[in-house]
């Protein structure tokens, strides 16, 4: 074949997989919502940045022409693939592959924190395996077709022109339709894969008269120096220093403290201090553990982690001469705890090397190791303990004789949907009130102890998990209650039992305990939060995501972009989780909120 022929071939089989990739794009807006008009415009938006992914795809394929031309089953495979996996996330947890994805792929022991059941995977191999047929199958077409006499120059030239069309109606339509904010055609942006909007707000605001409202502007300071805490910690030595143990529930929501499902729990709380309205700092682990221990908002996880700076929270209790006990049934270092949140915690009394098995095997080897350190600790030093249950995350484990809740089994993401979602639904419960009976192991270990009268013992959970409530499943793709309401507990012995109807958040924990310690500082020196006792005005009350946070208000949520490639504003309604227009009652509020993502950063 000579470079003629193979110019020919090469731009056949590019042709072809456009052609599926545009197909595989189709799929986005079945599970879009928009407007008559909205549809109109989505074929123009699918061809337009398809065409535009396609662009240096097709550069590297003609730069690579005198290769064995084999190779371009694996790069089209590999495309392709990527648009799958993309299609079926933002199908189920509405984002695409971002820089959260890629963390989970590269840093060890992420892949293990998905939990995935082996059907799962099985359809991922499977599906590799086909794609790869189907491209040895539109390799051998294209040759055939460019054996062909038909005049292929002209019909690619049109094709191209037609292309480039698409794609000015897309990006002057998004132009001139952002300038309106007409909310049903910006999302585009959001919904297809590396979509790049057009933006003439500026030019048209500078020179064409037009009078536009500010955009939010983004604020990144992924990068910044991190100023924390604000002031050095002073504090009075307690009269009493409790011991403190933190257990905290994989994905348990707000619902889940119930009698039924989590009966240890519920008698226990009869005890405690049980808070009705809290939410976690964030919609997934990284950024709901780091409120909890930090007590500052998530978008300074990145500072923290570039700058290796651990939380105020452990720096008082080391000082205070706290023995410590981290004991987890995943590795941290996915996500990055053990060079954040537990970063000035010595190595050896990080537990978290379980042993082989599902997550009820890893927690019941949690409970067992935290069961013996408080059986054998020395019992003249206070200690603080945090234990973090895995079995309630991703497939939703149990020991088999805590099958309360029927009928229970997983189901395959890809065929969900509200008509079978129930024995999934059921498998969560199943595996919460297996977590109520691990925690009660720990409470059962520490009343043996002798220690309970001196012992604060905090229960709650990192964030929510959500089925078809709202319209998702899983969690970390929207800040509905599902996702963001926890449970909190927290026992002290020497405060009267009682329920808090107010709203509190992961950010008061740190602010809390702190209090308890002696610390004297204003909270604002190192926190967001408040003391949990104090019933403190909030306007709203946030968690935090990889690109945005969300702003939660009694009746709407705000999601800000609060990274360079968070997107844009949005408002939802809570009952539904629908997405809503402008809402400039809510307005106000980003004027504090800009500051108080930057109060941590030098200026």
């Amino acid at each position: 074949m000579d470079n003629k022929e193979k110019l020919k071939f090469v731009s056949i089989f590019i042709f072809l997989n456009f052609m599926f990739s545009s197909f595989i794009s189709l799929f986005y807006l079945f599970i879009s919502k928009h407007s008559f008009l909205g549809y109109l415009f989505l074929p123009f938006a699918l061809f337009s940045n398809t065409f535009i992914i396609y662009i240096p795809i097709i550069l590297v394929s003609f730069l690579l022409i005198f290769l064995p031309s084999v190779y371009l089953i694996f790069i089209f495979s590999f495309v392709n693939l990527y648009l799958i996996v993309d299609l079926v996330l933002y199908k189920f947890w509405d984002f695409h592959i971002n820089s959260m994805v890629i963390n989970l792929l590269l840093t060890p022991g992420g892949i293990e924190t998905l939990n995935q059941s082996w059907n799962v995977k099985a359809f991922f191999f499977a599906l590799v395996g086909l794609l790869f047929v189907f491209e040895i199958f539109i390799y051998r077409f294209a040759k055939k077709v460019s054996l062909k006499k038909y005049d292929f120059k002209s019909f690619f030239k049109k094709t191209i022109l037609l292309l480039f069309v698409f794609v000015l109606v897309d990006k002057l339509g998004f132009a001139l339709f952002s300038l309106y904010d007409f909310t049903d055609i910006i999302k585009n942006r959001d919904l297809f894969p590396l979509y790049q909007p057009l933006s003439i707000r500026s030019f048209a605001n500078k020179y064409l008269g037009f009078k536009l409202e500010k955009v939010y502007d983004n604020i990144d300071t992924s990068k910044a120096n991190f100023d924390y805490p604000k002031k050095e910690i002073k504090f009075k030595n307690p009269k009493n220093k409790y011991n403190i143990v933190v257990l905290v529930v994989d994905s348990m929501r707000y619902d889940m403290f119930d009698k039924d499902i989590t009966p240890y729990l519920w008698d226990f709380s009869k005890k405690a201090v049980v808070f009705k309205n809290h939410y976690s700092g964030g919609n997934c682990t990284r950024f709901g553990i780091f409120s909890i221990v930090y007590g500052i908002y998530g978008n300074y996880w990145f500072n923290a982690l570039s700058n290796r700076k651990g939380p105020v929270l452990i720096d008082v209790l080391k000082k205070l001469g706290y023995d410590m006990r981290i004991i987890a049934s995943s590795k941290l270092t996915f996500p990055e705890f053990t060079k954040t949140c537990f970063i000035n915690v010595d190595r050896e009394k990080i537990l978290d090397n379980p042993p082989q098995g599902d997550g009820a095997v890893r927690d019941m080897d949690s409970v067992k190791k935290a069961a013996d350190y408080i059986k054998n600790r020395d019992k003249k030093t206070p200690y603080f303990m945090f234990v973090f249950f895995d079995a309630s995350h991703g497939s939703f484990d149990y020991k088999p004789e805590f099958e309360k809740f029927k009928p229970s089994y997983g189901v395959n993401l890809l065929t969900l949907n509200k008509e079978n979602i129930l024995p999934l639904f059921n498998k969560y419960k199943n595996s919460i009130h297996f977590s109520d009976w691990l925690i009660n192991e720990i409470i059962s270990s520490i009343k043996k102890s002798g220690d309970l009268e001196n012992t604060i013992i905090i229960i709650t959970g990192d964030h929510g998990e959500a089925f078809l409530e709202r319209g998702y499943t899983g969690h970390n793709h929207s800040y509905s209650k599902e996702e963001v309401s926890v449970p909190l507990i927290f026992y002290h012995p020497g405060m009267k039992p009682s329920v808090i109807d107010y709203n509190t958040s992961h950010f008061d924990l740190a602010p809390t305990l702190l209090s308890i310690l002696g610390a004297e500082n204003e909270y604002s020196d190192y926190s967001q939060g408040f003391n949990l006792f104090e019933n403190r005005e909030r306007d709203y009350m946030a968690a935090f995501s990889w690109s945005d946070a969300g702003l939660i208000f009694k009746d709407y949520t705000m999601v800000v972009p609060i990274s360079s490639y968070g997107g844009r504003l949005k408002f939802y309604r809570n009952a539904d989780w629908k997405e809503v227009g402008k809402d400039n009652s809510l307005i106000p509020v980003l004027a504090e909120f800009k500051k108080e993502l930057t109060r941590f950063v030098k200026k």
